[in-house]
C-alpha cells in the first residue's frame, strides 16, 4: 500500500488512549444497530464515531473464545440521499483501518455512505499479535549474498520453530486465525450488527484479498465493491513476497524526481486542491493548487550539502495539512511565501506535522508476527523450512530481495496453518465489481488485475503513469470512475486513464 509520509515523532503512542475507538468519554453511550457506539473525534472528523463487534478466534468453533474488532463510523452527511454503509481497508495487512482519511476522499462518497474502518483481527485495538523479532540463524539469512550459502538449513528451521512456539505461548489459537478468510467473516459478523442487508466495499492493495474473500463467501450481501489494486490470490507465497519487495530504484534526475513529487502531493493534497480551488480568497496557490507547490520545490537545483532538500520540507508540510482543514489556508500561504524565497512558514508548518490526534490514529506498529499469520495462511507455502528456502531460490535466483526476503518468510514452512490457501477466488450471483489500478504500482500488478477481473466479472480501469495511490489522490479519472460506480453502479467507458 502507498502510505503517504508523516514524521514518526508524530505518532504519539501515549495519546492512544485518549483518542481510542471505545475510550469512556463525558458523552453517554448511545445504542443503535446492535453497536454501542463511542464518540471518538479527532481533528478533521468532528463527528467520528467507535464501537466494537465480538467475533470467535476461530470460526468453526463459534462457542469458544472471543475477541473484539475495533469499528469506527462517520455518519454520511446527506442524510436523506443516504444510500448505504461503505466499508473501508487500506491495506497493508498490518495497516490500521479504524482511523479513515476521508478528507482525502471524493465528497460525494462521505455525502452518500456511513464510512466503516475496522481493524483486522489482529491489527491494533483488535487484539494486536506481536511476537517480536525473528532472530538466529533466520536473521542471518538476510545478510547473506546468496541463498546457496546457508551456511546451516537445520538451525534455520530450529529458529523458525522456536518463534512459532514461543508466539503461540503468547498469542494462543488466534496466531493461525489471521487470514484473510476469517477477516471477511469478521466483516460479515460487522454487517449484521449494523442491520444491512448488503454492504458496500472498497477494498486497497493487500485489502483486496479481504475484498475478495468477502465476495467468494458472501457474494449477496455485497451491492458494489471497489478495489483499487488487486492481488491474485493464487500466485504462490513465494512470488507474491519475492514482487512485492522488489526494491525500490531512486528517482534518476530532476524530471523523475519531479514526477514522483507530483504523485505524492498529488495524494497528500487530495483534499486540499479542490477547497483551495474553490476558495480563491482563502488560498494563495488557488490558480494551480498542486503545480505551484511542485514549482517550489526547485528539484532542478543541486542540494546545499548540509541542508534538507526543500521537496522534503514541502512533502512534510503538505501531509501535516492533509487531514486538518483549519490548516488548509496556512499552508496555501506556505507555499505562496515560499515562492517569493521566504521559505520559514512552510517549514515551520513541516516541523509541527499532523496533529497529535491524528498521528496517534494513523500510526502503525510494524509485527513480523502478524504479518507471517496473514500471508502464511492466504498463499501457498511448501511444508517446512528446506523446502521453501529452495522455492524461494528457484524463484529468486540472484534478485537482491531474495535473502531479505526469505528471511522475512521461510517461517511460513512451519506456520500453523488451520485452513487451506485462499486459492483463485471466485464468485457466483455477486455485483460485478470495479478494480482500479495504478499502471506502475508494484505490489498490485496490471496482469494480477486483469486475473481477477476475469474470475469475478469485474471492471478494470488502469491508471497510465501511476502507482498505488489512484482514487483519493487527486487523479480525476479515478476518482470520477469510482463516485459514478459506487453511487450509481456505472463502470468506466473506457479501459485506461491518464492523471
Amino acid at each position: 500500500m502507498a502510505t503517504p509520509r508523516w514524521r514518526a515523532a508524530l505518532a504519539l503512542a501515549g495519546l492512544l488512549t485518549l483518542f481510542a475507538c471505545g475510550t469512556q468519554t463525558s458523552t453517554p453511550r448511545q445504542k443503535g444497530d446492535g453497536i454501542s457506539w463511542t464518540p471518538c473525534r479527532v481533528t478533521g472528523q468532528p463527528v467520528r464515531e467507535c464501537g466494537e463487534v465480538s467475533v470467535p478466534v476461530d470460526w468453526s468453533e463459534p462457542a469458544g473464545p472471543r475477541i473484539d474488532i475495533a469499528i469506527s463510523r462517520i455518519p454520511a452527511t446527506d442524510r436523506s440521499r443516504r444510500i448505504g454503509v461503505l466499508f473501508y481497508n487500506p491495506g497493508g495487512p498490518e495497516a490500521q483501518g479504524v482511523y479513515v482519511p476521508t478528507l482525502l476522499w471524493p465528497t460525494e462518497l462521505t455525502r452518500r455512505f456511513d464510512i466503516i474502518g475496522f481493524d483486522p483481527r489482529g491489527v491494533g485495538r483488535s487484539s494486536r499479535v506481536d511476537c517480536g523479532p525473528i532472530d538466529g540463524a533466520v536473521a542471518g539469512i538476510a545478510k547473506l549474498p546468496s541463498l546457496s550459502q546457508v551456511p546451516d538449513v537445520a538451525a534455520v528451521e530450529t529458529a523458525a520453530r522456536t518463534y512459532v512456539r514461543k508466539c503461540e505461548q503468547k498469542v494462543g489459537l488466534l496466531l493461525g486465525r489471521l487470514g484473510s478468510r476469517s477477516v471477511a467473516r469478521d466483516i460479515d459478523e460487522i454487517r449484521r450488527a449494523l442491520g444491512e442487508e448488503r454492504i458496500n466495499l472498497w477494498m486497497h492493495s493487500y485489502g483486496s484479498i479481504i475484498g475478495q474473500a468477502y465476495l467468494a463467501n458472501y457474494p449477496r450481501h455485497v451491492r458494489a465493491a471497489l478495489l483499487t489494486g488487486a492481488v491474485d490470490t493464487a500466485v504462490s507465497g513465494v512470488d507474491y513476497t519475492l514482487q512485492t519487495h522488489t526494491p525500490t530504484q531512486p528517482p534518476k534526475g530532476p524530471a523523475a524526481l519531479t514526477n514522483l513529487l507530483t504523485a505524492n502531493l498529488r495524494q497528500s493534497l487530495a483534499g486540499f486542491a479542490p477547497w483551495c480551488r474553490a476558495h480563491p480568497r482563502d488560498c494563495a496557490i488557488h490558480q494551480d493548487p498542486i503545480g505551484q507547490s511542485v514549482a517550489v520545490a526547485r528539484v532542478e537545483r543541486p542540494p546545499v550539502p548540509g541542508q534538507e532538500p526543500l521537496y522534503r520540507t514541502l512533502l512534510d508540510a503538505a501531509w501535516a495539512s492533509a487531514l486538518n482543514p483549519e490548516d488548509w489556508g496556512r499552508y496555501g500561504f506556505s507555499v505562496a511565501e515560499a515562492q517569493a524565497g521566504r521559505p520559514g512558514a512552510l517549514e515551520r508548518l513541516a516541523d509541527e506535522g499532523v496533529p497529535a490526534d491524528v498521528g496517534s490514529a494513523i500510526s502503525t506498529l510494524p509485527s513480523n508476527a502478524l504479518l507471517l499469520g496473514v500471508l502464511c495462511t492466504d498463499f501457498r507455502w511448501s511444508g517446512s523450512v528446506p523446502q521453501v528456502l529452495k522455492d524461494y531460490q528457484n524463484a529468486g535466483g540472484d534478485l537482491p530481495q531474495t535473502p531479505s526476503t526469505a528471511s522475512q518468510f521461510v517461517t511460513c514452512g512451519v506456520w500453523p496453518r488451520t485452513t487451506p490457501p485462499l486459492g483463485p477466488l471466485r464468485a457466483e450471483d455477486a455485483a460485478r465489481p470495479l478494480i482500479v489500478v495504478g499502471e506502475d504500482d508494484r505490489h498490485n500488478l496490471v496482469s494480477w488485475a486483469e486475473t481477477v477481473a476475469g474470475r469475478f466479472n469485474a471492471g478494470l480501469l488502469v491508471v497510465k503513469d501511476t502507482g498505488p495511490a489512484v482514487v483519493g489522490a487527486s487523479v480525476p479519472c479515478a476518482d470520477q470512475a469510482a463516485v459514478a460506480y459506487l453511487v450509481d453502479g456505472r463502470f468506466p467507458e473506457t479501459r485506461t486513464c491518464s492523471p
